[in-house]
């Protein structure tokens, strides 16, 4: 019964969103050193909050405290806690829940004209802003400045944001940022005057007065729902300029409990670091409350720690309005598919290779749009140790796709438009294919500023700008990254090769040896299953077989879950 967090891409209504699954809350600007605001002293509300979740039936250990540090509020231990006790706990009951005291909007949801997100986004804006009094833990926020997230930043803020994933425009290029921040804005209005206001309007007058039915008002309801939200998904369209999560009832849902906010678990801050969290999420036994329980032994004066998600810097940015000070290693980058096609065109140009021009290349393009094989934006991942040790398949496939022959492309059409992995490629292409993928790594690593523009630290020395920098930092080695795995795959298949010719020599013998004991009584054949493997490319795209020899393992291997977060920052 533990919680996980993660990414992942839906398709709805022929679009893709990525998806942020979440266990806990997000990260509030002031809450952290590196965020646009300093750290505060612990807000007075504080106290209430506590004693609000005790006479609730929770409970928060007296070997905590609550008090700023250097990631700005959180909770540290203030005597040796021993693994396996109890940090935290609060009944199921207390949470904050999107239909929680409205049954109008329980009605809109139920019927499929108001998604949980916008429910629970509803619910924050009338407990922040019409609610009298408010309860404990709205009164926490309300002393609280705002999350940090991008969706409530000036458009000279967004700005910044050029060259990263979440603006990926050329860094210093500022009529392309400035361009692509009106689009975000747009986008966000758009959503609201669409998605949101009827919503409103049918909710009605008495739960959401008109005073508050504006969009300041609402995004920064939506901005805690974002940071702080638990057990959901937030959601935001794929190849686009999108702060705004989706928010209409037709696209991507949350979870089926989800999501809500659970007041105290929101002071713990985010660590992407096996090594520094200490605790996970989990449903009590019982299964109507939350806990937290520690993992391993805290220390005094330790900060106790957990994870919002296996999520890159942008993601967090996005979400929860922080970037982490140490390396992510859950780094990723999104590569647009104009990026993949015009690296295509420009290092086939020069080898007068296919694709050659950008009509080919476009071509190309659709036919794997139409075969299943585009994704809206290709999404270079680090391994959760900071490496990047493969090319991801859609981008292999779309590359060999791009790069090879007009009787090859034809070859691959009537074979099915299938995925191509490494297996495929062989030394006639080899050549051409890591040529494209290291000519996309130049072309992506023209977005960011250049290694000795972030030595100089020529940025803004601002929290915000400092972010902006170290996520751009964060991405650009990545790239390096991924550069590597590139040129490792050129040296891998380079011994295929030679293990190829080693192959064919030692079939030679087999066949020889073969013929001389064709009389002799066959040996027991251990059992076989086929896969399914292309020939090589100068012999077309015919499908063979080729035996696999199974692996029998010794034991079965249990594999415990782990548990999902939010992203940094105490509450």
């Amino acid at each position: 019964a533990s919680v996980s967090a993660f990414c992942v891409c839906v398709r709805v209504c022929a679009r893709e969103y990525m998806v942020a699954d979440f266990s806990r809350e997000g990260i509030d600007c002031k809450n952290h050193a590196h965020h646009t605001m300093p750290p505060a002293d612990v807000p007075a509300p504080l106290a209430a909050l506590l004693n609000w979740a005790r006479e609730h039936g929770g409970h928060f250990s007296e070997s905590l405290e609550v008090r700023v540090g250097s990631r700005g509020r959180g909770v540290f231990a203030t005597a040796p806690i021993k693994h396996g006790d109890l940090l935290v706990r609060l009944p199921f009951s207390a949470a904050v829940r999107p239909t929680s005291g409205c049954e109008r909007l329980k009605e809109l949801c139920e019927g499929g004209e108001c998604s949980s997100v916008l429910a629970l986004a509803l619910t924050v804006l009338h407990e922040l802003h019409v609610a009298s009094p408010r309860t404990a833990y709205f009164e926490d926020l309300a002393a609280a400045p705002p999350p940090g997230v991008p969706l409530l930043w000036p458009e000279e803020d967004v700005m910044r944001l050029a060259g990263s994933s979440l603006l990926p425009t050329k860094d210093g290029d500022s009529a392309a940022a400035k361009a692509a921040a009106a689009v975000a804005a747009a986008a966000a209005t758009a959503s609201f005057e669409e998605d949101v206001r009827p919503v409103m309007t049918a909710v009605g007058i008495e739960y959401l007065p008109p005073k508050v039915c504006t969009q300041t008002f609402f995004f920064g309801a939506l901005a805690w729902v974002m940071s702080r939200g638990l057990q959901g998904r937030v959601s935001y369209e794929l190849g686009s300029h999108s702060f705004c999560p989706c928010l209409s009832a037709s696209g991507p849902q949350g979870s089926a409990v989800g999501p809500f906010h659970l007041p105290l678990f929101d002071l713990l801050n985010h660590s992407s670091h096996e090594a520094q969290r200490c605790t996970t999420l989990a449903r009590a036994n019982d299964g109507d409350a939350f806990e937290m329980r520690a993992k391993r032994d805290l220390s005094v004066g330790e900060e106790a720690l957990w994870s919002y998600g296996s999520h890159g810097a942008a993601e967090l940015l996005r979400t929860y309005g922080f970037v982490e000070s140490s390396r992510n290693p859950y780094s990723t980058v999104m590569l647009t598919r104009e990026e993949v096609a015009a690296a295509a065109v420009a290092n086939s140009a020069s080898l007068k290779e296919q694709p050659g021009d950008a009509k080919t290349a476009e071509a190309r393009i659709q036919a794997l749009e139409k075969a299943g094989r585009l994704p809206v934006v290709f999404t270079l991942r680090s391994d959760g140790d900071g490496n990047v040790t493969k090319v991801p398949e859609e981008l292999l496939t779309a590359v060999q796709v791009l790069v090879m022959s007009k009787e090859e492309f034809g070859e691959w059409l009537a074979a099915g438009s299938i995925a191509l992995g490494e297996g495929f490629l062989d030394e006639e292409s080899l050549g051409g294919v890591v040529g494209c993928l290291l000519k996309i790594s130049d072309s992506c690593l023209q977005r960011y500023p250049s290694a000795k523009a972030f030595s100089s630290g020529s940025s803004s020395h601002s929290s915000l700008g400092l972010m902006c920098k170290a996520l751009k930092e964060e991405e650009r080695q990545l790239i390096l990254e991924f550069k590597k795995a590139v040129f490792l795959l050129a040296v891998a298949e380079e011994d295929v090769g030679e293990e190829g010719e080693e192959e064919e020599l030692l079939e030679e013998e087999e066949e020889e040896d073969e013929e001389e004991e064709e009389d002799a009584a066959p040996l027991p054949v251990p059992p076989r299953r086929p896969a399914l493997q292309l020939s090589g490319r100068s012999g077309g795209w015919q499908p063979t077989l080729r035996h696999v020899q199974p692996l029998e393992m010794a034991k079965p291997i249990a594999v415990g879950g782990g548990m999902g977060g939010r992203a940094q920052g105490g509450r």
